[in-house]
């Protein structure tokens, strides 16, 4: 080819195709297709774009590694070391020559050459359940050699001296950060509901319709799981209800406010939170400094969590051995309860959820399925709302025809405020804690673990085995033993993917309801 401008432009276009398709990571790639293209350049400009300067391009691959392979004809000139250019020399020089990725010149028998060749891409072994279930597995791997090969004394004392205090400390951290971790992020949330609300009518009737989901979510779960799980006490006396709603509301004022943070009581401190949030709404500009102090420390807090969950591996490495080491067979075996009493609530759910849009909107269920499946698919493999968002938007916009401005709105609202698989798994897991532990709830315990289900479900961590560090303060709140974290964990390793694809239905459900309600110029499915 001509050493011509269109030439080395179309000439690039080939080498980078080519670097893609061999799986050549895109920074390596674009340093590769710089450098040639400026040492085509150079060469055009030193040897001129005449008749008698032509050059070749050669790739392939070979073990492992691409290569390309450029030749021009002419006298021998260097362009990696030519000093009179944009980019310096040395930049030329090495900007490749790292780890398996370099560039080498040679000249012989008139033909300048450029080799330049790198290494594919080396994808990591995605497992799922990533860090979670590494530590189940090597939690099975340790504990099945001291089980059958060290003596009974030497078993107990692994346990009661080093696998139980490790487990109680990394507990103790995650607890200490959670409980004003929440508090923050309550404070900072209603502040920001306020906005939202403010905006228009809208904003209104969306965060209400988030809470009248959670609560038919939450109600669903706790009518399975009282069919599953035998804990549920009633008192006996004509004022039974009175009673209850009485002691909740006693439970819910705390006598002295640190006091609430000391010992753990997570109902007082979300109720301190509300109870600041709502003065801060009345008070409005007059505590802008405060405002603002309560967003920097809720990201000073984000990252001290971010921080102390990486332990959560090790912890739960530590209780799953526990767990292999003191139960049976059966008793893992009776996690079931948990999946059953969540798969009901899912299938439930749904199928009021979508029967609603098949009467009032006469959808096609099935055409409607078939359009968000790719969102559910995402939502399945991968376990996260951020990474099937942009997938989401496009579906509701482009094959749903909903508005934009609403889509726009409700779905990076919807996946901050509303945790439908969240709220069903919090519940269902108090509850099999609660006959693990051979306790009782009572209607008024019941209708505190409805409210902080909807409150912790919102701020649980967004991280894989996240949910340990919610459940932690659930546990706690009630005074559940929190060995009964190990199986939990057993069963949310069966469940997180229903209860993924479940919240992206939910909310697209909602979505697609809300948009014909509020009068917006949707079409139907």
């Amino acid at each position: 080819m001509k050493l011509s401008n269109q030439n080395i432009d179309a000439a690039m276009l080939d080498i980078e195709k080519f670097f893609d398709e061999s799986g050549v990571a895109q920074k390596d790639r674009l340093q590769l297709c710089l450098v040639l293209e400026e040492s085509l350049l150079r060469w055009q400009e030193k040897l001129g774009a005449g008749e008698n300067f032509n050059f070749e391009v050669y790739t392939n691959n070979w073990l492992n590694s691409p290569k390309v392979i450029i030749r021009v004809r002419g006298d021998a000139f260097n362009p990696l070391k030519a000093e009179d250019s944009i980019i310096p020399a040395s930049v030329m020089r090495n900007l490749l020559n790292y780890e398996g990725t370099g560039t080498i010149y040679r000249y012989e028998n008139g033909v300048n050459e450029i080799t330049a060749f790198t290494r594919r891409e080396r994808k990591p072994i995605k497992i799922p359940g990533g860090s979670v279930t590494i530590s189940i597995l090597l939690a099975f791997a340790v504990a099945v050699p001291v089980r059958f090969f060290l003596p009974p004394d030497a078993q107990k004392f692994f346990l009661e001296s080093i696998i139980t205090p490790t487990f109680q400390m990394i507990m103790s951290l995650i607890l200490a950060v959670n409980l004003p971790l929440i508090f923050i992020s309550i404070v900072s949330s209603v502040c920001v509901m306020e906005d939202i609300s403010t905006l228009s009518e809208i904003g209104t009737k969306i965060v209400r319709r988030f809470l009248e989901m959670m609560l038919l979510i939450i109600s669903a779960t706790i009518f399975f799981s009282v069919l599953l799980f035998p804990v549920l006490t009633l008192q006996n006396d004509a004022d039974s209800s009175i009673v209850s709603v009485a002691d909740l509301l006693a439970t819910l004022i705390p006598t002295n406010i640190f006091a609430a943070f000391a010992e753990g009581n997570v109902l007082q401190v979300v109720t301190i939170a509300i109870l600041l949030s709502a003065c801060m709404i009345i008070l409005g500009d007059k505590v802008s400094t405060l405002k603002v102090c309560v967003n920097e420390a809720k990201i000073l807090l984000f990252k001290m969590m971010e921080l102390v969950l990486k332990l959560l591996p090790l912890a739960i490495f530590f209780i799953e051995l526990k767990l292999i080491l003191t139960v049976t067979a059966a008793e893992i075996f009776e996690v079931w309860r948990i999946v059953a009493a969540c798969c009901a609530t899912y299938l439930v759910v749904t199928g009021i959820l979508l029967a609603r849009l098949a009467l009032k909107y006469k959808v096609s269920v099935v055409d409607f399925l078939r359009k968000i499946s790719p969102v559910l698919i995402i939502a399945f493999m991968v376990l996260s709302g951020s990474a099937s968002m942009a997938k989401n938007f496009e579906i509701c916009k482009n094959d749903l025809k909903l508005n934009e401005k609403l889509c726009d709105f409700w779905i990076p609202l919807s996946h901050s405020l509303l945790a439908p698989g969240t709220v069903a798994t919090l519940v269902a897991y108090a509850f099999f804690a609660a006959d693990f532990s051979h306790a009782t709830l009572s209607v008024s315990q019941i209708l505190m673990l409805a409210f902080l289900a909807i409150q912790l479900s919102i701020f649980s961590p967004k991280v894989n085995g996240g949910i340990v560090a919610v459940i932690t303060l659930l546990l706690n709140h009630f005074g559940f033993s929190l060995d009964a974290i190990g199986l939990i964990m057993v069963a949310d390793a069966v469940v997180v993917n229903a209860s993924s694809v479940f919240g992206m239905l939910v909310r697209d459900c909602e979505l697609y309801d809300v948009s014909h309600e509020i009068n917006f110029e949707g079409k139907s499915a």
